[in-house]
C-alpha cells in the first residue's frame, strides 16, 4: 500500500511540474511585468495543490478500491489457474498412469496369448504325433491284411496247381484195385461218422 501512495504522490508532482512549466512559459509570452509571473507561479501552485486535494480526497478510496478489486481479481485469477493447473497435473498423471497399465495389461496378454500358442502348438503336435501313429498302425493292419490275402491266394494257387498236377499225376499212378480201396475206405468211414 505504502509504494502505492509513492506512486500516486510521484505521478502528481511529475504531472504538476509539466503544468507548471507549460503554464510559466505561456505565462512569460504574454507578461507585461515581473510581478505578473511570480502571480501567476503562485495561482499554478495553489491550484496545482486543490487538484491534488481534490484527486487524494475524492480519488484516493475509488483508485483504492479499484486496485483492490484488480488485486482480488487477479488473486482469483492465479487461484483459478492454479486450480486448472493442478487439475491438468492430475490428469496427466492420471493418463500417464493408464498408459502404464495399458501397457502392462498389454505385455499380460501378450504373455497369455503366447503361452496359449505354446499350448496350441504342443496341442497340435500331440495330436499330429498320434495321427501319425495312428494311420502308421492302420497301413501296418492293411499290409498285414494284404500280404494275408496274398497268402491265402497263393496257397489256394498252390493248392490248386498241387490239384491239377495230382489230377494229371494220380490216374496214371492209380490203378483199377488201389481205386477200390480208397472207394471202401470213405465208404467206412461215412459209416462211422454217422
Amino acid at each position: 500500500m505504502k509504494w502505492l501512495k509513492k506512486i500516486i504522490v510521484l505521478c502528481f508532482f511529475i504531472t504538476a511540474s509539466a503544468i507548471i512549466s507549460s503554464g510559466h512559459v505561456f505565462a512569460a509570452e504574454n507578461s507585461t511585468g515581473n510581478w505578473r509571473s511570480i502571480y501567476d507561479n503562485i495561482l499554478l501552485w495553489v491550484n496545482f495543490a486543490i487538484i491534488v486535494f481534490i484527486i487524494i480526497k475524492f480519488g484516493k478510496d475509488p483508485l483504492m478500491n479499484f486496485l483492490r478489486g484488480k488485486k482480488e481479481e487477479l488473486a482469483n485469477q492465479i487461484k483459478k489457474f492454479e486450480k486448472e493447473k493442478n487439475s491438468i497435473n492430475a490428469k496427466l498423471e492420471e493418463s500417464k498412469n493408464k498408459i502404464k497399465e495399458s501397457k502392462d495389461h498389454i505385455k499380460s496378454l501378450k504373455e497369455k496369448i503366447i503361452k496359449k500358442g505354446e499350448k496350441e502348438k504342443q496341442s497340435i503336435i500331440d495330436e499330429a504325433h498320434r495321427q501319425s501313429i495312428s494311420m502308421i498302425e492302420n497301413s501296418k493292419q492293411k499290409i498285414e491284411n494284404l500280404i494275408n490275402q496274398k497268402k491265402s491266394s497263393f496257397r489256394l494257387e498252390m493248392i490248386d496247381t498241387a490239384f491239377d498236377m495230382a489230377n494229371e499225376k494220380i490216374p496214371s499212378i492209380i490203378n483199377e484195385q488201389d481205386n477200390e480201396k480208397l472207394l471202401d475206405t470213405y465208404i467206412e468211414n461215412a459209416e462211422q461218422n454217422r
